[in-house]
């Protein structure tokens, strides 16, 4: 091997090596020649990320959690026994939720529709008064629906066993605070109608069955009545009174005034419960949202604590006019009339009266047949009547046990909060991000500069332009 050929062609990997390393010492040394074009556009990028800061809209979140305790069957007179158990509310949340008559009913509830436009980011905005000019404005139909899939975007429903917890990312804090309250209030809305659903479907029917039942009492006691006449003439016998006579001669006085007083009462003590119940809810809720914020042994905390302790017993008012209702029950009983029963309304029936007008007349009525088979008839009729009152009261005591089971199983654990600080956009990241990419940005343009300047500033561009390998290099003092 001649000495000629000493370095004539260079390895094709250290070529390579000694590019990529060449190529890292002109992106560091670019900078350097053009500080200037460096700083401006390190500059320009930092400048436009804090611009970006202002301009992109701010999204705050709201959340809220609810506990969904297990639900109880019931065994239901009214409905033949049948168990009355709903779906899980875990498991059809989202549905529910997302549900698109529930989300045109959210829209309408927080006036959505008339307070968008004021959410909007300043970029949002600048484009709808763009489009505003140049296309046609929505149809409010269009403007609804647009509004329901903005929602299903934003709103998350999260699931798991026991709780259920709604969502949304929102421009405005306080309309988010909104909209998830109101999403939660029409969550649980839907829960109490579908899990007393069949109970009050049995009631409605209980309810209509009633008039015929006390039109199929009457209708026999008109048959015995005519059975008792048509005895008396073939006899010679004189005619009694009707029923119908002698039960309105019976109610017309003392029935009256008692109906009105246990009525009244029974308005009474379902207000005082009805506030009594309502001041627990409140006080329960303030607990919860003052646990969120505090810790357990925080002045607030004990103080609502104590005052819903205060509270959970019966008040005194509340007992008081129980046991005047009571009193007033125990007066209609001993007097005979069907308990459960509104006294005076169409489908109330004195049993014990009518029973102890079967009795009265003529001894001997009894051997007569015709007599006999229509006081059978009567009996069977007030015996329907009664066992229909019992299935309807059945039903109503069913019906207040569910209201009553709702309001503890499901639970807030974590109620919604105003937002204090936006979640979206992260600033602090943003500006590191708009640094670093500016940074890169800044090394990148010079250097671009310089390869496109077809100037040589490093060895391996004269290696790689002309194919040759640099012998040497001279230092420019």
């Amino acid at each position: 091997m001649g000495g000629g050929e000493t370095g004539a062609k260079a390895d094709p990997t250290r070529f390579e090596f000694g590019a990529l390393g060449g190529l890292g010492l002109l992106l560091a040394r670019s900078f350097r020649r053009r500080p200037l074009l460096f700083g401006t556009v390190w500059l320009m990028v930092i400048g436009l990320t804090i611009a970006a800061v202002f301009l992109l809209p701010r999204t705050f979140d709201a959340e809220t959690t609810v506990q969904v305790g297990e639900a109880e069957a019931l065994r239901s007179l009214a409905t033949g026994g049948r168990q009355l158990l709903a779906d899980p509310a875990t498991k059809v949340a989202r549905e529910t939720v997302f549900r698109h008559e529930n989300l045109v009913q959210l829209i309408r509830q927080t006036d959505l529709e008339r307070r968008w436009p004021d959410t909007r980011g300043p970029l949002a905005r600048w484009r709808d008064q763009l489009r505003g000019r140049f296309a046609r404005p929505l149809a409010p139909a269009d403007r609804l629906e647009s509004l329901v899939g903005m929602l299903e975007t934003r709103m998350w429903v999260e699931t798991t066993e026991n709780t259920v917890s709604i969502g949304i990312h929102f421009q405005d804090p306080e309309l988010a605070l909104r909209l998830v309250e109101a999403s939660l209030q029409n969550f649980l809305e839907d829960r109490r109608a579908v899990e007393t659903a069949a109970v009050r479907e049995a009631i409605t029917v209980l309810e209509a069955r009633v008039p015929d039942a006390n039109e199929a009492v009457d209708l026999a006691m008109a048959g015995l009545d005519e059975a008792r006449s048509d005895r008396a003439r073939r006899l010679g016998l004189r005619a009694r009174p009707s029923i119908r006579d002698l039960r309105e001669q019976e109610v017309a006085g003392p029935v009256t005034p008692l109906a009105r007083s246990i009525e009244e009462k029974r308005r009474a003590v379902a207000q005082a419960e009805e506030i009594w119940r309502r001041n627990l809810a409140d006080l329960d809720t303030r607990l919860q949202e003052a646990r969120a914020l505090y810790s357990d042994d925080h002045p607030v905390v004990r103080d609502i604590r104590r005052d819903l302790e205060a509270l959970r017993g019966e008040p005194t008012e509340l007992r008081g006019l129980r046991r005047d209702l009571e009193g007033l029950e125990a007066e209609r009983d001993r007097r005979g009339f069907l308990r459960g029963v509104p006294i005076g309304s169409r489908g109330a029936r004195e049993t014990r009266m009518d029973e102890w007008l079967l009795m009265e007349g003529d001894p001997g009525e009894d051997r007569d047949s015709t007599v006999d088979s229509a006081k059978a008839r009567v009996r069977e009729a007030l015996h329907r009547f009664e066992a229909l009152n019992e299935r309807l009261n059945q039903a109503r005591l069913e019906l207040d046990f569910a209201e009553g089971t709702f309001k503890h199983r499901y639970r807030i654990i974590r109620p919604a909060l105003l937002p204090r600080e936006p979640a979206r956009p992260n600033v602090p990241l943003v500006l590191l991000a708009g640094i670093l990419a500016g940074l890169g940005l800044a090394l990148l343009v010079p250097t671009l500069v310089d390869l496109m300047s077809r100037r040589v500033f490093e060895p391996w561009q004269a290696e790689h332009g002309l194919g040759l390998p640099v012998l040497g290099e001279v230092m420019k003092e």
